[in-house]
């Protein structure tokens, strides 16, 4: 017997994940895009424009590369340095960098468990 996924079509979960996904970037994608363009760093920036593009260009099927984009993210931004956070602060237009690190970081986690 054949199922859903053996047609390409996408399961009601994954349907539902890629939503969430979509909506995050849409509720949180410029902000997260603005702290991602503070740090200025290529690697980070690059998964970020490629999720951001995936996201809008594609239907539900392309949320696993979207996830993974966002993974990349966040594992970045996990290994970014009290150091360059400091340096990084005086350009950065809200409160804190490192609280907005620390609640995208979170916002992601919990997006991608």
């Amino acid at each position: 017997m054949m199922t859903n996924q053996d047609h390409g079509f996408l399961t009601p979960q994954a349907s539902a994940r890629a939503a969430r996904i979509r909506t995050f970037l849409q509720r949180h994608g410029a902000s997260l895009a603005t702290l991602v363009a503070v740090i200025d760093d290529v690697f980070i920036t690059h998964a970020m424009e490629t999720a951001q593009a995936l996201a809008n260009a594609t239907s539900a099927d392309c949320a696993e590369h979207v996830e993974a984009q966002l993974r990349e993210v966040l594992e970045a931004l996990e290994c970014v340095s009290f150091d360059k956070l400091r340096r990084c602060a005086r350009d950065f237009d809200g409160p804190e960098l490192e609280a907005a690190v620390n609640w995208h970081g979170a916002r992601l986690s919990t997006l991608l468990s």
